[in-house]
């Protein structure tokens, strides 16, 4: 049987932009990906992996529960205290409110634990943090 290529991982953000703030911004964030992996129950970002592949990309984008706002993806990082293993060989810069990294070529176990920043409406002043975990698949 032929090896299927590497498929690119996109993961989706929902924001409740009409009700966030930062006190309840886990809460107002659901998560979504194309790998199969099951939707994050609002009010838990931490416990939510996305699958990833060997060699491929994945690329996170935003939209809001509403329809009307923009969310911008502006930051993906991995976490600095706490991150585990390195799956990402390299994240790019935002470009159209969506940031895009490309995944080590090399099978890696364990989580990858990060931050993804995002602003509503361009509210610079107002960023929030969540942080999701990233986990290849085999």
């Amino acid at each position: 049987m032929p090896t299927l290529p590497n498929v690119d991982t996109s993961v989706i953000l929902t924001v409740d932009t009409a009700t966030i703030n930062q006190n309840n911004k886990n809460s107002k964030v659901d998560f979504t990906d194309n790998q199969g992996d099951p939707a994050e129950n609002p009010g838990q970002p931490n416990n939510y992996v996305s699958s990833v592949n060997k060699g491929a990309r994945i690329t996170w984008s935003a939209t809001s529960k509403n329809g009307t706002d923009t969310v911008n993806i502006t930051d993906v990082s991995k976490k600095s205290v706490g991150g585990g293993s390195d799956i990402l060989q390299s994240i790019g810069a935002p470009t159209n409110g969506q940031i895009t990294a490309l995944v080590k070529n090399v099978q890696v176990t364990g989580y990858e634990s990060y931050n993804i920043t995002f602003n509503i409406n361009g509210d610079t002043s107002n960023p929030f943090t969540i942080d999701p975990k990233l986990q290849m698949n085999n």
